[in-house]
């Protein structure tokens, strides 16, 4: 809104005094829902993220607390990146590489990772609420602390990830590749493991009891399925 525009009204209301108590009234409720409407249009629609910010990681590959909530970055090659602390919520990162990014404490929360390469990636105390990532490799990768409660890991290839202190409550884990992985500490309440390969997996009884799974879930030496094991 202009300073102009905001004298009008401020000349208009010194008006008002002369006029009847109604009309008053009428006048001022006006000039209010005028005044909101001018602000909403100078304000106008907030960008999802910051196009420098896109624009840096894209030539760079070096963009750490970064605002890229919502960006297209699906297919993208951003292996090695530097995205550490960034705000990545939200966005397409659809069959994108990142083999190897750094991604510690960044924030994923519902973003798109289906089919994604991150293989060896850093993505210790990583956020990533339900997060989509089906299907995506995730082998080696290191996600000690990482929030992925509700996360859906379908297919997802997590051979020998750190999983340690993670948490992944109610995530889906359908299918999924464990061979090997670090689930040490990690909190698996509801998790749905339904033909989850766990063998040779660092875990114990009472994560598998309050887990999630059925006959095809492969569980490490010396573990059992409980016999009221929920079905997926």
């Amino acid at each position: 809104m202009t300073r102009g525009t905001l004298a009008e009204i401020a000349a208009c209301m010194d008006h008002e005094r002369g006029m009847t108590s109604d009309r008053m009234t009428a006048m001022r409720r006006r000039y209010r829902a005028a005044a909101i409407l001018l602000l909403a249009a100078a304000s106008g629609p907030a960008l999802a993220f910051e196009k420098g910010d896109l624009e840096k990681l894209l030539q760079t590959k070096i963009c750490a607390r970064c605002d890229l909530d919502g960006a297209a970055l699906a297919k993208k090659p951003l292996a090695g990146a530097d995205l550490q602390w960034s705000d990545l919520g939200k966005a397409n990162l659809r069959e994108a590489d990142l083999s190897g990014a750094n991604l510690e404490r960044v924030q994923l929360a519902k973003a798109d990772l289906t089919k994604a390469v991150l293989t060896g990636a850093k993505l210790r105390d990583a956020y990533m609420r339900k997060a989509v990532l089906t299907g995506a490799k995730l082998d080696g990768a290191g996600m000690h602390l990482a929030n992925l409660r509700k996360a859906a890991l379908n297919q997802a290839d997590l051979s020998g990830a750190d999983l340690s202190d993670a948490v992944l409550v109610q995530a889906e884990l359908r299918g999924a590749k464990l061979r090997g992985a670090n689930l040490a500490g990690a909190q698996l309440t509801g998790a749905i493991l339904c033909g989850a390969d766990l063998t040779d997996t660092a875990l114990t009884q009472e994560q598998i009891d309050y887990a999630h799974g059925n006959n095809a879930t492969r569980l490490p030496p010396g573990l059992k399925k409980p016999k009221l094991w929920p079905n997926c």
